[in-house]
């Protein structure tokens, strides 16, 4: 299968050809957390409430994926384009190594932090075991998934992408089916996804390594833990875009405990609606998280390449589309929110939680969409430390009016309001972002040369 050339040809057909397999793929894992919903309401009495207390936890765990792979995607993207080559299978090496090393490291602590959720979300005694092993299950299967990922992320940087794209929808397909399997035939509850998991990643896993030692020539050896063996521009991008990106996702997983304990006090059913609202919110999000990268992946290699004025002009075509993606979007999910809602959740108290929730926030996603585009670009070339400033300011901002004005008034939909009024203000950061990448790529003398290119995007 061929791979893409970023460094020649127009730049709208060929970010289209990196972002439309990556939203295929997307959209089949959006299927299948729809399905790990769906299950869960049809599973055991509790089985969506104990997913629900999950959540927080998952986010960590993207938190440490998306920082690994994301580096793993900018390090190889750029490297390409500067033609260096022949250490590209090293870089996966590496960062299979580091992901060995975080996965313990993260799952312990998570381990260690359970019996501290129990008293801070207030989960009923009968439940304790059930959510412990529940999350230690959860974190076994991360390593694999982790490695998996490195792979996918590898074959997007080389460009590579619809190979990418085939390992993630065969992982998601595979998901459901099993999901179904243990949900409705073997009755194994909210366990059915710690199944789910393990089978799916270990399974795609395997096809991959495959893939990547006969036709990308990674050589299957021994990890080396070492840190001689570590390429300094591994490392490099892991300090100025892993690691922004891993505290993003902490600020995520750090703000979804405090937004749960905001709902709390208005009963279980409103955390189970609240919660399934989040991830179903969550999901709306994250085609414009893909275009972004999409975006970037494109903006790197001609980095990498010096060729400027193609890093700037597929800035601004991606903002575009992003504009245009999300207005439709908005659109959609506002009109559509009631039976959406209602398809997916049966209990009615939760159901007018999620559809008060997309009532009101819906409307902004048409803001929300190219900001998180222009943060995703920021974090991916090297601006990750001020795209992490904006996500503590975004956050902070909803937990604090969202606290005081649910305390004040008890009425949980002002909490959704500061949902809303948080994201039209986020303008401000889409702003910030064109400046700082105009500032930096835009070169009038490349762009005074002839280039039909560039006037067509």
């Amino acid at each position: 299968m061929s791979t893409l050339n970023y460094l020649e040809g127009k730049v709208t057909p060929l970010l289209f050809k990196t972002f439309l397999p990556m939203f295929l793929a997307s959209s089949v894992n959006i299927f299948m957390q729809l399905a790990q919903l769906y299950f869960m309401d049809q599973a055991a009495a509790d089985a969506l409430y104990l997913f629900s207390l999950y959540i927080p936890i998952s986010l960590l765990f993207v938190a440490l994926i998306e920082a690994l792979q994301i580096s793993m995607q900018v390090t190889v993207a750029t490297e390409k384009g500067k033609g260096n080559v022949k250490n590209l299978p090293t870089y996966l090496r590496n960062y299979w190594a580091y992901s060995f090393i975080a996965t313990v490291l993260i799952g312990g602590m998570v381990l260690l932090f359970i019996p501290f959720m129990y008293d801070f979300l207030q989960v009923p005694q009968s439940l304790r075991t059930s959510l412990w092993l529940l999350i230690a299950g959860m974190v076994v299967t991360h390593f694999f998934l982790l490695f998996t990922c490195m792979i996918s992320a590898y074959l997007r940087g080389i460009g590579k992408v619809k190979i990418s794209a085939y390992l993630t929808m065969a992982m998601a397909i595979t998901h459901v089916i099993v999901l179904f399997i243990c949900v409705s035939f073997l009755k194994l509850g909210v366990y059915s996804l710690i199944y789910a998991m393990f089978i799916s990643t270990v399974g795609v896993l395997i096809v991959g390594l495959v893939y990547v030692q006969r036709y990308e020539n990674v050589k299957l050896q021994k990890l080396s833990f070492l840190p001689s063996t570590f390429l300094q521009q591994g490392i490099q991008k892991l300090r100025f875009v892993g690691i922004p990106i891993f505290i993003s996702y902490c600020v995520i997983f750090v703000s979804t405990f405090f937004y749960t304990k905001i709902v709390s006090p208005f009963g279980s059913d409103a955390v189970a609606g609240f919660g399934a609202a989040y991830r179903l919110h969550t999901l709306c999000i994250l085609p414009s998280i893909l275009l972004g990268s999409a975006t970037s992946i494109l903006m790197n290699q001609n980095a990498g390449a010096k060729q400027h004025i193609r890093v700037y002009n597929a800035y601004r075509v991606g903002l575009f589309y992003s504009f245009a993606l999300y207005l439709g979007f908005s659109v959609l999910l506002f009109f559509g929110r009631v039976p959406f809602i209602t398809a997916l959740i049966q209990n009615q108290s939760s159901q007018v939680v999620a559809i008060d929730f997309f009532t009101i926030v819906s409307p902004t996603y048409f803001i929300v969409g190219p900001i998180l585009t222009t943060l995703m670009i920021l974090e991916q070339i090297g601006k990750g430390y001020q795209a992490l400033v904006m996500n503590i300011l975004y956050f902070v901002s909803i937990i604090i009016i969202g606290f005081i004005f649910t305390q004040r008034t008890n009425d949980l939909n002002l909490f959704y309001w500061s949902f809303a009024g948080v994201n039209v203000f986020g303008l401000s950061g889409v702003s910030y972002g064109y400046y700082v990448i105009r500032k930096r790529y835009f070169r009038p003398s490349e762009s005074s040369v002839p280039s039909k290119e560039v006037v067509s995007g």
